[in-house]
């Protein structure tokens, strides 16, 4: 099981009505969290097994994954997301399957994890966390099936442009 997949699991099990109550503020805060951190795992991951041996086996390979991994930022990959939606690329609308979920996602885990007058229901918790999910497959199915998405998406996250 991926790091992500193990994540969303986690997000759910917080709502989980197992013990016969209703989860609290703070369990569907952090539910909401949770979901995104895997969506960012999802995607951060993708991109240090690209730029990286994603079969790494020495030490020292490992560190470099982890080095691509950790050096990517919420808000550079969301606005690396935009100028790809933003693109005159004939994906545009493809990216847009991406940037739109995860900009949405990572405003509301700003709300989840620091405005304490947020609120969420386990209803909208839940959905939070589908739509993290379904995010996370459709950058997935990305990645594997439209040429160079993944490529562009690095190129927009690492390469500063004079435009």
């Amino acid at each position: 099981m991926s790091y992500s997949a193990d994540l969303f699991r986690t997000a759910r099990k917080l709502l989980s009505r197992d013990s016969g109550t209703e989860p609290s503020v703070s369990d569907c805060s952090r539910a909401v969290s949770t979901a995104y951190y895997a969506l960012f795992d999802c995607i951060c991951g993708r991109i240090a097994s690209r730029v990286t041996d994603s079969t790494a086996a020495t030490s020292q390979e490992q560190i470099s994954w982890l080095k691509v991994y950790r050096v990517i930022d919420h808000k550079q990959l969301r606005n690396a997301l935009i100028k790809l939606k933003a693109s005159n690329h004939a994906e545009m609308e493809i990216y847009s399957l991406i940037s739109v979920p995860f900009n949405k996602l990572l405003e509301t885990r700003a709300e989840a994890d620091y405005n304490r007058s947020r609120v969420f229901s386990r209803d909208e918790a839940l959905q939070l966390i589908e739509d993290a999910s379904q995010c996370c497959d459709t950058f997935e199915v990305l990645c594997d099936d439209v040429p160079n998405f993944l490529s562009a998406l690095i190129v927009a996250l690492f390469i500063k442009s004079d435009r």
